[in-house]
Parts: C-alpha cells; structure tokens; sequence
C-alpha cells in the first residue's frame, strides 16, 4: 500500500477512494485509492505546520481543485510504485489505461473493506482505471534459478527461454554490460527503523522504500567509491556469505542516520531477526515478480558443495520468506496458488555452471558423431569459496532431457576466494607495519583461519566473532587500498613505490588517522601465488580420486571449464597452466599413451585467454617453455571460433 507522506511529527492519514458500485463499470467514477508523499514539494515553506489531513485540504488553494489535485498524485504514485520500492523504472501509463493490461494494486484497493478514516476521490469522466487481479499474471511454466553469490548474484529468468537479471541498476535503460548481470551482494542500510517498520507492515509487496534501503549495484557504489566515509562503511553490508557460514559471528552494523544495528550469528537467528540474506532475498523478488514479467513461483538456489547442510537449508529458508515477502498478497491468500510456490536447492553452483558453459563451448554429447559422453571438471574460483566439480554430461535413455550429468567427485576450499585473498593482503601489510598500527593504537580484526597470529599480537589483532566496529573498518580500508595489487589495475610500481604510501585508519578512540605503510608488491603477489597453489593442489588432488573411481566411465579430453570472477586473473591461469603441463609426464606413464591432448582448459564465459601474454608471464616468473610444451597449448587452451 502507499503511505502518506510525513509532515512535522505525524505521518498523513491514508488517503483512500471507494465505490463499490463502480467495481464493474470500468472504475471510471469514484476508486479507492493510496496516495504517498503527496504535498512535501508543493508545500516544503508550511511542511512544519502541516500536522493533520483535514489541515492539508485547507492549504490547497494553489491546486485549485482538491480532488483533481490528489487524483493525479494517485496516478504518478501509481506508475511509480515499483521505482518507490525497488528503483526500477515507472510504468507506461498504458498499464492504467489499456483493459487487456491493468494495475494490481487498484485490484486490491478494490478488494479491501472501507474503514472509517478513508475518504473519496473522484476519477475524472473521460479517464478510465484498469484493475488486473494479481493471480491473473501468475505464470506456472516460468522458474528462476538463482546463483547466491559471495561477492555478486546472478538471477537467470527461464519462460520459454533464458534471460539474465540485473538487479538495482541506477539507471535500467542503459544497455547492459555482461558484468551488470553479476549483481553485488550488498546491502546499503540508510534508515533500519523506518524500512522494517513499512517492511513488517504487510505481508505481501509492503510499502517499503528505496530511499531506506538499496541493494546490489547502488549499494556496491557507496563501498567502492573512494574517500569513503565512517558511517558509509558502517551502513553497507556486503559480507552476507561470509557472514552466514561463519559460527558465531556477531557484527555491529548502523545505518546512515547513526542507528546502531546488532547482527546475531546466523544460526541464531529467530523470527522477528534481521536477516539480511531475506532483504536482499525480498529485493530480488521485486525484480523478478512485478506487472511488466509476472509472478514466478518455483526458484533454484545454488550453494558452494562444502557449505554445511543446516547452513544451506537456513539460507534456503530466508530465501523463501524475502521471495514470498515479494508476491501480492492477493497471491499469498490464494492456497492452490501458493502450493506451487517452491524455493529448492538446484544443482551445486559448480554443476549448474558445466552444464551452461559446456552448451556454450558447443561441447555437448552427438549421437551423429558417436560422441555419448564428455567428462568435465569445474574450477569456480569466486569470491569467498573455491568449488571444484567433476562428472560426465551424457545422453539419457529417457527422452525427458537432451543431456543429463553424472557427478563423479567434488570438493573446494571455503576459505579460498578473491574477495577473501584481499583480505590476506590486508592482514600481511598490517602485520608487516606492526610497529606504526602499534604506535597509533590501531587494530584489526583477522579474516580467517589461514592467517596466522604473530608475536605480540593480542593488543592489535581481534578475532572476528569479537572484533569491533573500528577493527572491522581498518580490515574493509586496507582491503579496498590493496584491491588494485589482486586486480593487476593501474601501475601498482607507481601507486606503491618503493617509499611509504598514506592510509587514513582509525585507532581505538575512532580517531582517523593519516598512516605511513610499506606495502612490499611482490610480497604480496606471492602470497596471492602460494594461496593459489594450494587451491590448485586440492584441485589435482580431486581430479586424481575422480578419475580413479569412475575410470571405466571417463572420457578424454577432460574439458576443465574455469568459472568465477576470480578465474579471470592472470595468477590463477598462469599457475594452472604449469600445473596442467607438469602432470602431462605423470598422465603419460599412468595412460601409456600420447597424453598432448587429454585437458582442454576453457576461460570464464564471457573471457578470452591471452595465450601470447599468458606464454610471456609463464616465462617472466622463470618457468621454461619449451616448443614441445607450446605446441600443446596451443590445442589444451581454448579459441574462439
């Protein structure tokens, strides 16, 4: 529903139309109506004085006529709903006019009980306002599979055909890019009290507003930004995943107007909880469940494969409430309807992705070539988990499916992800110039179980399940000063140097703090080398207990699809490659055959390999490629056709 808009110290009362007479007579004389925030521009000089409706009648004599005045808000708050709610942009005003299209909010004004403080507008003569009832739009074939990312969701909308989301966009008639489908997972809080009070008011499509809440790529504009600011990095929360699966963590949070919001570990939450995986799940339902697409009821949420069970079935759970929070409540009421509503668990993030990736690569099972089987192996190096996937897509017996897949084996590192080797990057410069954070009195909270404390450390390092808000911040600041060094942008040689650089921090007095540091470059990108290995090594290893157990059913090539954003980083190829060449000699005396062609490696869809710069950074670090070797690659890494 739509709120009046707030004046002085009370809110307007409701303003509502009704005239059940006309229910059937096309709503062209009198409806019921909402209006929101109707006389804050037209009188911000008496917007203190204003306390009441009957005092807003009075001051109306610019408007001319009352009752017109009031109907054409209703119209513009009308087609401006969903941008009120989720930033997307207003309707035509067709959707009001056009008897094949209709509004499901006049549908249900319609549909509520006059009450006592409700008052009558008149529609003008000659206009006309459609109502559509909700279940009408309500599309049973349609089925939304979501990818719930760690650094960025995707949200693949399947009705005949598949269409890729892009969600809290600031401006949606700006032809896409392919990286504003990867949609951040972030939240930026700017009023808590208000949007959980308009959020708890209504079951279905609450009167919620963007101004107090926003998500995704408004949100991860504010955390990005430089010079960012004390409460913006209070009030943007991005670590949603993380959050989840980690046990006990608590977290202060506050939003922009200085409220301060306690964060419970995720496993204790009860209902009436904040849960920030339900917002940005309610989000995403105004996305998908609006007047221009329709209503969707069957979802499919992907999960890294070593996230815990009770994590997974929690996150599932919050899900299905910010969705159904999403649909109209004519909906909700309706039971038939609503026992088609199902949000399940689809194939691990891993497997969904080899089955989109392989389709695009053209290499899928052709009974005309007597191809019945291709073995893949998924690397999905995001940005708070590696996930590793190998199987088989085959042709079933059955005629339900083009293609089926068999898992052989799967595995991962949860700790492992760009998002978090940033974070590793921040401790080591914070270990590194202990003695300035020391002198400064400036703490940091330690990201994860693969950093280490040091010496000395007890004054300066939190733990995260009791860090601070300030050890937090100085976490967040050095993480984002370092992004460029995992991100291979700009001239990091010249950025860095070798003489000290300044980074505002702030010490345990919350005090900023201009800080001189050495950030030593390549230190750090052997950090980023040896994390890498590691995840590389637990890939082998995988590949090798997969292959063993399933070797009556494997097939060569091994098609190694690399998925993830942080797949595209030069390090992670460059130390694949090696690692692929070297267990060429080992495939060779195991198979006892012509091993040049057993992987074939596949960039993130979307990118492209530079082989010419991949060659020339493989050379650079001191490894020797021979012509041999080269000749191999040139068949083991993908082309474009």
């Amino acid at each position: 529903m739509y709120k009046a808009g707030k004046l002085g110290e009370e809110r307007l009362k409701e303003i509502v139309a009704l005239n059940e007479s006309a229910v059937n007579a096309e709503f062209n004389s009198i409806v019921r109506v909402l209006v929101k925030e109707i006389i804050e521009v037209e009188f911000s000089k008496k917007i203190n004085k204003i306390s009441s409706y009957e005092h807003v009648v009075e001051n109306l004599n610019m408007a001319g006529n009352t009752a017109e005045f009031f109907y054409e808000k209703l119209i513009q708050s009308l087609l401006e709903v969903e941008t009120t709610r989720a930033n997307i942009q207003p309707y035509e005003l067709d959707v009001l006019r056009d008897l094949n299209k209709g509004h499901w909010d006049v549908y249900e004004m319609l549909q509520r009980q006059m009450e006592a403080d409700d008052v009558l507008i008149p529609v003008p003569k000659d206009q006309t306002l459609v109502a559509r009832d909700p279940l009408a739009d309500v599309n049973t074939k349609a089925t939304c599979a979501i990818d719930f990312g760690t650094k960025s969701t995707v949200v693949v909308y399947h009705d005949g055909k598949s269409s890729l989301l892009r969600i809290g966009a600031s401006d949606q008639w700006v032809e896409p890019r392919m990286e504003d489908y990867e949609n951040p997972t972030a939240l930026h809080i700017i009023d808590y009290k208000q949007f959980m009070e308009d959020y708890r008011s209504k079951e279905g499509r609450p009167p919620t507003r963007w101004e107090d809440m926003t998500v995704s790529h408004h949100a991860a504009e504010k955390i990005y930004q430089k010079n960012i600011s004390t409460d913006v990095y209070y009030s943007v929360f991005n670590e949603l995943k993380q959050w989840a699966n980690a046990v006990g963590r608590r977290q202060l949070l506050q939003d922009s107007t200085g409220r301060k919001i306690e964060l419970k570990p995720y496993t204790t939450l009860k209902d009436g909880d904040f849960d920030p995986i339900e917002i940005y799940a309610y989000y995403l339902g105004l996305y998908i469940n609006n007047m221009q697409r329709g209503i969707c009821l069957k979802y499919y949420l992907s999960f890294p494969v070593n996230y815990a069970l009770d994590i997974r079935n929690r996150i599932l759970e919050s899900f299905e409430r910010g969705l159904r929070k999403s649909l109209p409540e004519r909906v909700l009421n309706h039971e038939n309807t609503m026992k088609r509503f199902k949000v399940k668990a689809g194939a691990s993030e891993p497997a969904a992705y080899a089955l989109s990736a392989l389709k695009a690569y053209g290499v899928e099972p052709d009974e005309k070539e007597k191809v019945e089987a291709h073995t893949y192996g998924v690397f999905d190096f995001g940005g708070g988990t590696t996930d590793f996937d190998f199987g088989s897509e085959y042709i079933p017996d059955s005629n339900d499916y083009f293609y089926e897949i068999k898992q052989f084996n799967n595995g991962g590192d949860p700790l492992l992800g760009g998002e978090n080797i940033i974070n590793i990057l921040a401790y080591e410069v914070f270990k590194e110039n202990q003695q300035v954070m020391r002198d400064n009195k400036i703490t940091i909270v330690i990201p994860n179980d693969k950093c280490k404390r040091f010496d000395g450390s007890q004054m300066l390092v939190k733990d995260m399940n009791d860090g601070d808000q300030v050890s937090f911040l100085n976490l967040k600041l050095l993480a984002s000063f370092l992004r460029p060094i995992w991100e291979e942008k700009g001239d990091l040689r010249n950025d860095f140097g070798s003489s000290n650089v300044v980074i505002d921090l702030y010490n345990t007095s919350e005090e900023k703090k201009p800080v001189s540091i050495k950030v030593n470059v390549p230190m750090l990108q052997g950090v980023i080398t040896e994390h890498i290995k590691d995840g590389i090594d637990n890939f082998m290893g995988t590949f090798k207990r997969a292959f063993k157990a399933n070797e009556s059913e494997w097939t060569w090539p091994l098609h190694i699809l690399l998925a993830g954003n942080s797949c595209k980083a030069r390090l992670l190829q460059e130390q694949l490659i090696i690692r692929l060449l070297q267990e060429l000699e080992d495939m060779s005396r195991y198979l006892q055959k012509d091993v040049s062609d057993i992987f074939r490696l596949y960039p993130p869809l979307g990118v492209s390999f530079n082989v010419e710069a991949l060659v020339k950074s493989i050379t650079a670090s001191g490894v020797e490629i021979t012509d041999e070797q080269r000749e191999i690659l040139d068949t083991m890494l993908y082309k474009e056709q």
